[in-house]
């Protein structure tokens, strides 16, 4: 697919399906992930070429825990389509603080939240307690874990975090792979063994 894609970046040509023929096109493409491309690159698992041609004009758009001040505005917004059919719900000032320190991970948290509360909320104000399912429902398993490593695919999280303790364990011991392995509790074999196989060298520790 990826091939495919670059191809119709590239040569601006698509092959309509069932056909042979080939079809010139001129489009725009604006392209959105969450993933990490470029470790993804690094991973094997993304085609370089393909990200050199649709990381023409590169937006970061920060995740929403780092845009407090448009976690409100968004709330209402989902609110406001949640009750578009009845009369409108709006938050109330406990209710707005609650949002803002709640931990968010996601790009665009909110919208089935706002929707749960709003189904449920028995007047048009919502209350900290129409949201108390929040707290009430929050996995603990993830905290402590940054949440760019939890968008991940598992092989790679798993090796990045692993890289990251290899290295952490490496600049304890002063380079010293044996007191390394010992830190990590692994044998000094298995430890040449996973720093060969993350592409890790000295230099790069």
């Amino acid at each position: 697919m990826q091939a495919k894609l670059l191809r119709v970046l590239q040569e601006r040509q698509v092959t309509p399906l069932g056909t042979n023929r080939i079809v010139t096109v001129d489009v725009r493409v604006v392209a959105a992930t969450h993933r990490d491309l470029a470790s993804m690159v690094a991973a094997g698992t993304f085609r370089q070429d393909l990200l050199f041609r649709l990381n023409v004009i590169p937006l970061h758009m920060p995740p929403l825990r780092e845009r407090v001040a448009d976690i409100v505005p968004l709330a209402e917004h989902f609110l406001a389509s949640a009750s578009a059919d009845i009369a409108r719900k709006h938050l109330s000032a406990d209710a707005q603080r609650l949002l803002r320190h709640f931990r968010l991970a996601g790009q665009r948290p909110g919208v089935g939240q706002c929707d749960r509360a709003s189904a449920l909320a028995p007047g048009q104000g919502l209350t900290r307690d129409d949201f108390a399912f929040l707290t009430a429902t929050r996995d603990s398993a993830d905290d402590g874990i940054p949440p760019a490593l939890l968008e991940l695919p598992l092989p790679q999280a798993v090796a990045q975090l692993e890289r990251a303790l290899i290295v952490h364990a490496l600049s304890a011991s002063g380079g010293n792979r044996a007191e390394a392995a010992r830190r990590l509790r692994i044998s000094r074999q298995s430890l040449y063994t996973r720093m060969a196989a993350l592409g890790m060298s000295d230099a790069s520790v």
